[in-house]
């Protein structure tokens, strides 16, 4: 079988590992964003030390190849941990199909950002979809798809590292299916689709008027190794990186959401929510990285953070 790869973050790489050393599989190429584009996308990594210089192929924009994959004749194409679209003609050259890779039960969540809008809104199920890619925005037919555990706890981190582990399951066993020449291949009710648009700064800002239950799973949702949820104390942008919920005593019932309640020394510091507590356990200043210790030490118990 006649690969080619277009891949990026832990999934694209260890799918590449696990596609190089099988024995009935030619792995043509690999394509992966230069190193100066990729370090602006998070968890980014890099396939130097798995993939040989003549496999390699660093892009800024995958479509800029579309001659030369078409050229290479490949049977399957995957597309792993990539953000851009493919354009028909990369689409068509290949011989059986490419196959992508979603996380969510497609047709549900097509689109982008997903993981994050879907631990801030408390999801507590996710999804990967193995599917072949058409013209469209995650709309091909479906391969497999395998539903996984989101815990209260879970940060963006550990649901990467699930939706990562899944996807290189499912090509473990679906791959050797496909390459039988058993074509699995379920169209999606459209109907039942709905769309993700990309995240951007204004939806990582905490309000603290909203539930402590809801400030909470925006927190997990875009901690390390994403941007982290904005706050801000006197003008300065603070990024909080890891918290959790506390109930509220009745002495603070009536605090403003957003007064900083009470600072535990490298513990936390409590913030008065709508409805209770968030103890901001991890926290930096945006232009320096300070961290929680310094940062505390500048903030005054009463004030309200905006």
């Amino acid at each position: 079988m006649k690969v080619v790869i277009i891949g990026g973050l832990n999934s694209g790489r260890r799918i590449t590992e696990y596609l190089n050393n099988d024995n009935n599989t030619e792995l043509l190429k690999v394509y992966v964003l230069k190193d100066d584009i990729g370090n602006q996308y998070s968890d980014f990594v890099t396939f130097d030390d798995i993939v040989s210089p003549e496999q390699l192929v660093k892009v800024d924009n995958i479509n800029k190849y579309s001659e030369e994959i078409n050229q290479l004749q490949p049977d399957i194409i995957f597309v792993v941990g990539w953000s851009q679209l493919i354009n028909d003609k990369i689409i068509n050259s290949a011989k059986i199909g490419v196959i992508g890779f979603h996380p969510s039960k497609l047709p549900k969540d097509r689109g982008r950002s997903v993981l994050a809008w879907q631990i801030a809104e408390g999801y507590k199920v996710g999804c990967v979809s193995m599917f072949w890619i058409d013209s469209g925005v995650d709309s091909g037919n479906i391969i497999a798809q395998k539903e996984f555990k989101i815990d209260y706890e879970y940060t963006i981190r550990e649901v990467l590292d699930k939706v990562y582990d899944i996807c290189v399951e499912l090509v473990r066993i679906y791959y050797p299916v496909i390459m039988n020449g058993n074509i699995i291949s379920i169209s999606q009710d459209t109907k039942l689709a709905t769309y993700r648009t990309k995240r951007g700064k204004k939806d990582g800002i905490i309000n603290w008027k909203d539930s402590s239950t809801n400030i909470y799973n925006l927190i997990r949702a875009i901690t390390f190794p994403y941007p982290g949820a904005s706050t801000f104390y006197k003008g300065n942008e603070l990024i909080v990186l890891e918290a959790k919920e506390k109930k509220c005593h009745d002495i603070y019932k009536n605090a403003i959401p957003g007064t900083i309640l009470f600072i535990e020394h490298n513990k936390g510091i409590g913030i008065k929510t709508k409805d209770n507590i968030i103890l901001i356990k991890k926290i930096m200043y945006k232009e320096n990285g300070i961290m929680l210790e310094k940062v505390e030490n500048s903030l005054k118990i009463g004030d309200v953070l905006e």
